[in-house]
């Protein structure tokens, strides 16, 4: 362990591991950090510990060497196993662990491997137990800054590094794949996703809005394609019903999802995942914010980026992540949002593509 008292020196440290185990857009904001810490070290060794879904994203970075499946719901679900699997991963003797998930099992996790040193966010469990080096959890900061916020640790202005660049690379059957898919759909060169799933029920804007502007769009001539996961599949059925579009819901990885986002014109979505994928492949976004915020933190990142939201509700923001229900049971931060007014507002941004 690293005494904590002594400055430390970025390259004084060769392998890197992250660690984060949270939402799919976590981790895809979380790639921020993996680009910046080769920016600032590039002979560095970069490692990346997640779970298995979200290993996928990580698979495509060109700097990341390994990416480490954390099945915290079943393989790793005990402390035991989890404790066997850290035992294992710090085979690697890492110098360096990062970690940017707070909650107990994470901590756990991090306390359980070995390495030089290892830094965390205060607000961490048992933070002043596991971690050698703690940084304060900016609320002020959007996401993809709050990533870099533990190379201050190495005293690094993380606040000037230019975010938003990614060095990805798609393998060449996810392209055969998707691009197959789109000639075999008869879908063009320009084509608008709508992505109208969320984890969170409250952080849906609604079926039935989706499908009114999937109408819209269409009559300006514009293909409309629709993406989600399998738990999307009803609301994307009804979409499909209502407006006659593409349904690629559940058809598609998550490598596949994203190099499709790559390709699409413009991505609308709520606050969730498919807006950080696209910020990936920097594709314009139109994001619907209903009980959370931009304030805190996940807005998207890009130039031609927007966001929708009503502002004018006392009631709102609610929780940084939604919630199953409305908690005074009104849901108006959505249903005040109408497809006519969102149409109006990206008319102008769909006109120029």
């Amino acid at each position: 362990m690293i005494n904590m008292k002594k400055k430390i020196n970025i390259e004084d440290f060769q392998k890197f591991l992250i660690v984060q185990t949270a939402f799919l857009g976590d981790v895809a904001i979380s790639l921020e950090l993996v680009e910046a810490i080769k920016h600032f070290h590039p002979k560095s060794e970069i490692d990346f510990l997640t779970t298995p879904q979200s290993s996928e994203i990580i698979e495509l970075s060109n700097h990341v060497r390994q990416v480490f499946p954390f099945d915290k719901k079943n393989l790793q679900r005990s402390l035991s196993a989890t404790k066997v699997f850290a035992k294992k991963i710090s085979e690697n003797n890492y110098d360096c662990v990062i970690s940017l998930h707070k909650s107990f099992r994470t901590s756990y996790l991090v306390s359980k491997l070995v390495s030089r040193c290892k830094i965390g966010f205060q607000d961490s469990s048992f933070s002043s137990f596991v971690y050698d080096y703690r940084v304060r959890y900016n609320f002020s900061l959007n996401e993809h800054f709050r990533v870099l916020t533990p190379l201050s640790t190495f005293g690094i202005d993380y606040l000037d590094y230019q975010i938003g660049g990614y060095s990805i690379t798609f393998p060449s059957e996810v392209k055969s794949q998707i691009d197959k898919l789109l000639i075999d759909k008869n879908i063009g060169n320009h084509f608008i996703v709508l992505a109208a799933g969320s984890v969170w029920n409250t952080k849906k804007w609604g079926k039935e809005k989706y499908a009114n502007l999937a109408n819209l769009l269409q009559e300006t001539g514009l293909t409309v394609v629709l993406v989600g996961g399998n738990s999307d599949l009803d609301d994307c059925n009804y979409i499909e019903n209502k407006a006659k579009v593409t349904n690629l819901a559940g058809k598609t990885s998550i490598k596949e999802l994203i190099y499709l986002l790559s390709k699409a014109s413009l991505v609308i979505s709520n606050d969730s995942a498919p807006v950080h994928f696209a910020n990936i492949v920097k594709t314009p976004v139109v994001a619907i914010f209903g009980p959370t915020s931009p304030i805190f933190g996940f807005a998207p990142i890009g130039t031609n980026d927007s966001i929708i939201e009503n502002i004018n509700l006392k009631c709102r923001p609610c929780q940084i992540h939604g919630s199953k229900k409305c908690p005074i049971s009104t849901m108006e931060c959505m249903t005040s949002i109408k497809a006519e007014d969102v149409f109006k507002i990206i008319n102008k941004k769909i006109m120029d593509l």
